[in-house]
């Protein structure tokens, strides 16, 4: 008999939205290879036009998330049920922006960039929320996450690098 581990979140306990946050994050950081994925997956589910913005935007998150990263930035593999503490905590992100509680925003952001880009990451956040919120996704802030850590130490510019968990 297996044992599902309680300490863990799992990919198929997430709302759509945040299913679609985690997803397009864990393939936009695999490499540009799969970039393309993210942009049909965005054009299938909204329409071209319409998926231009969101995907500006989510690039644009992505991207002062990389810039700023006070530490290693966490992910899973693609097809991994499990769900980190970095994509979990990118969710509350996007959540907390949703749900215009940008104090929260700003707090989250500083948990995964330094403070020079915390600003910046809570600007994007609220941006790509805005943008979620009129195709019609909703990402539900969720505050407790069973696999959330919590801040980890800096790391020096080059070690910024995001890393595969599975």
């Amino acid at each position: 008999m297996i044992q599902e581990d309680p300490t863990k979140a799992w990919m198929s306990e997430l709302s759509d939205g945040q299913q679609l946050v985690v997803w397009s994050f864990r393939r936009w950081l695999s490499g540009k290879q799969s970039w393309s994925l993210v942009w049909n997956e965005f054009a299938v589910r909204f329409g071209a036009e319409p998926a231009r913005p969101l995907l500006s935007s989510f690039v644009r998150l992505v991207d002062a998330i990389r810039s700023g990263a006070r530490r290693v930035v966490h992910y899973h593999q693609p097809c991994c049920p499990c769900v980190g503490a970095d994509e979990a905590l990118l969710t509350s992100i996007i959540g907390a922006a949703q749900a215009g509680r940008k104090d929260l925003v700003r707090t989250y952001a500083l948990e995964m960039v330094q403070d020079p880009m915390a600003d910046a990451l809570v600007e994007r956040a609220l941006d790509l929320a805005t943008v979620l919120s009129e195709r019609g996704v909703e990402v539900p802030h969720q505050r407790e996450w069973k696999s959330f850590s919590g801040v980890q130490p800096s790391l020096q510019e080059e070690q910024r690098e995001a890393v595969t968990l599975h």
